[in-house]
């Protein structure tokens, strides 16, 4: 069969100047995308200079569907539908016609609803499924990523629970991961498909943050672990808000939230440059504890992510700057003489062998190069000698942040990386999008709670587009 490939241009003449004569009543229509997205929605007429069809959906959103980025039998559906509007005089007759290019900014590519002006460098390539399939191919990845990704964040759409959220374990931190594989998407608020589905989550980390003084993103603040839940949903909410200010959708408490879930990361700092818990015990509002003189490299990666996504959102905070200096020294000073990062007994629960990608990752995302490359030499190194075997030693969380981490690392290294660790993750996937348990060489990295097993998977098929530039 052969097919014939339309360029936006030719599309955009077919829909306004076709004569084909059929009879089409404005409904609700479902739409199909070339990714195989849907949504239904009413054709309420033709937006020419931004080459897409307007639709509006039953609750009364509005949404542009770029035409090149529609299925066959859409465009041949709204050419008859566009051209009866015309012979209705349901439209002004100046806007038949196609305007002469405009001298302005490059329009967002197919599939975009983002003013991309406003994004920053590292969001542009998950805006759109052109612009994902050029960043997986252009980056040794095949075809089957994107797909393996949609039925992903179907699934996750589909188990949301009532109030939002995911997960059995941590609400806010499972959430906040799942959450960030709708955003690695470029899926905000304003999202035809998954928009309902992240404004369910979003809303849902905004009342846990409105339900804690301090603005702290956990259902609970006293134990460790809502350390780590703020952290992860901090970057979650930044990744939203960003998106949003692209957009045409900004809750209203969304950046007072984030900046304040920022805020709270930078005061909880503790002199080394590190974060740790215990702040109950210590007489402190949460789990967060300042004036401790330990370190937690594990938390500390976390929470670096966070404060990446503050600067990237251009958030002004008092002391991010000061406290970004700060996190990278100490990152600095944790590299062992072997370049890794973290203890260096292979039996300890914070080994340099599960701790250094996101440590790696942090440094590269703040621009410590030297540093970084001499811990993905080691990282390489040592999955070298005991490659990443999802029957053998399975460990999502370690993988999450190695996968990242090789990725900005680029060149060599990043084509060793990407032939063994994604394979399996494609080969995990089950019929309903989920991803199968792995046999974990330790009990920590089981990673036994399906919804937590399932974002750390996404996250890694998306690191594509999520870290492109």
């Amino acid at each position: 069969m052969k097919i014939r490939r339309f360029t936006p241009s030719s599309l955009l003449s077919l829909i306004v100047f076709s004569s084909t004569a059929l009879s089409v009543a404005a409904e609700m229509h479902t739409w199909t995308n070339l990714t195989g997205q849907q949504i239904q929605g009413e054709m309420t007429g033709m937006d020419v200079a931004a080459r897409a069809v307007k639709v509006r959906r039953k609750d009364g959103l509005e949404f542009n569907l770029p035409i090149a980025n529609l299925s066959a039998e859409d465009i041949a559906y709204a050419s008859a539908l566009w051209r009866q509007m015309q012979a209705n005089g349901a439209v002004p007759a100046a806007a038949t016609a196609a305007p002469a290019p405009a001298a302005a900014a490059p329009a967002a590519p197919p599939g975009s609803v983002l003013n991309l002006k406003l994004l920053p460098p590292r969001f542009i390539a998950r805006t759109s499924a052109a612009t994902r399939l050029a960043a997986i191919r252009s980056n040794g990845g095949d075809d089957r990523i994107e797909g393996a990704v949609m039925k992903s964040l179907d699934r996750l759409k589909t188990v949301q629970k009532a109030d939002g959220g995911w997960g059995s374990g941590s609400p806010a931190g499972y959430t906040g991961l799942a959450l960030q594989c709708f955003t690695g998407h470029g899926e905000g608020l304003d999202s035809p498909v998954y928009g309902a589905t992240v404004q369910k989550a979003c809303d849902a980390l905004l009342q846990m943050a409105a339900s804690n003084p301090e603005g702290m993103l956990s259902a609970e603040t006293k134990s460790g672990g809502s350390t780590y839940a703020h952290g992860i949903a901090t970057t979650a909410l930044g990744e939203v808000f960003i998106l949003a200010k692209s957009g045409s959708r900004m809750p209203p408490t969304l950046q007072a939230t984030f900046q304040k879930a920022v805020q709270l990361i930078i005061d909880s700092q503790n002199k080394l440059g590190s974060w740790t818990y215990g702040g109950i015990q210590a007489g402190q509002p949460t789990a967060y504890n300042n004036t401790s003189s330990g370190n937690d490299l594990s938390l500390t990666n976390w929470q670096l992510q966070a404060l990446v996504v503050a600067k990237e959102a251009g958030l002004q905070v008092s002391g991010l700057d000061s406290c970004v200096r700060k996190a990278l020294n100490y990152l600095e000073s944790k590299q062992t003489k072997m370049g890794g990062f973290g203890g260096i007994r292979p039996d300890a629960h914070y080994n340099q062998w599960h701790m250094s990608g996101g440590a790696i990752l942090g440094l590269q995302m703040l621009g410590s190069v030297a540093k970084g490359s001499k811990g993905v030499r080691f990282l390489r190194e040592s999955l070298t000698q005991e490659p990443p075997d999802w029957q053998k030693n399975f460990n999502l969380y370690s993988w999450s942040s190695n996968t990242p981490a090789f990725f900005n690392a680029g060149g060599d290294d990043w084509k060793f990386y990407v032939s063994s660790v994604i394979p399996q993750i494609l080969a995990a996937q089950s019929v309903d999008g989920g991803f199968e348990k792995g046999r974990a060489s330790w009990p920590a990295a089981q990673a036994l709670d399906a919804d937590y097993r399932h974002a750390l998977c996404t996250l890694q098929l998306e690191v594509f587009y999520r870290y492109a530039k």
